[in-house]
């Protein structure tokens, strides 16, 4: 049975999250600021001891106030130590991340939003709506998921460039994009595909019109 058309091939992505809040995920810009954040809070509470020492000196006062402030103290610096342990795997990772839930989940954006999970990439052919390729990937920028995707959607429907369907080169088969750059230019060409991006130029050149209007 002949369940791919063969003819439109459909390719997007989309953000999922991880079993990995937020408050768990790091990056090293994340990371520089928490521990500058502890190194303010470190002066701080270093100060309130001084002129603890010094009404303490002065008046006699108990010294209970200055034991809190100690471990207020403490327990910066011990989260501090934390934090540039965090640094240092951040290093030694491939994606420049540590997720302490999920490990293999990343930092995305898009958008303006930030999500910590995957991107999950998926190629579909229009005939039956079935789903050619799925790939679940670190990488958010859905551009350069076009090549890879497209190679697998044309790799697992059984077909190449030159290769003959219903009278018609396989290796023309249309991909519709959500996305667009310069870049793709060069990734269709080799793969023998087309996109359909005049519509969408339209539609964007309608939606700025109608914006400034």
């Amino acid at each position: 049975m002949d369940l791919f058309g063969r003819e439109l091939i459909a390719i997007d992505g989309t953000f999922i999250k991880a079993v990995n809040s937020k408050a768990r995920s790091f990056t090293r810009t994340k990371l520089e600021k928490l521990i500058a954040t502890c190194d303010g809070a470190a002066a701080r509470y270093l100060e309130q001891l001084e002129r603890t020492d010094e009404a303490e000196s002065a008046t006699g006062a108990d010294a209970s106030g200055r034991a809190v402030l100690e471990a207020k103290l403490e327990k910066i610096r011990e989260r501090k130590t934390e934090l540039q342990g965090y640094q240092e795997d951040c290093e030694k990772s491939p994606t420049g991340q540590v997720n302490l839930t999920d490990p293999e989940s990343v930092q995305l954006r898009k958008n303006g939003q930030s999500t910590t999970g995957y991107n999950v990439q998926a190629a579909v052919d229009d005939k039956q709506h079935l789903v050619a390729a799925v790939e679940l990937t670190q990488d958010g920028n859905d551009k350069r998921q076009l090549d890879p995707m497209a190679q697998e959607a044309k790799a697992a429907m059984g077909y190449g460039a030159g290769v003959l369907c219903r009278g018609k080169e396989l290796a023309g088969a249309e991909v519709k994009l959500s996305f667009w750059s310069y870049n793709f230019k060069r990734a269709l060409k080799v793969l023998g595909v087309h996109e359909l991006i005049r519509q969408m130029r339209e539609a964007s050149a309608a939606r700025r019109a109608a914006v400034a209007a």
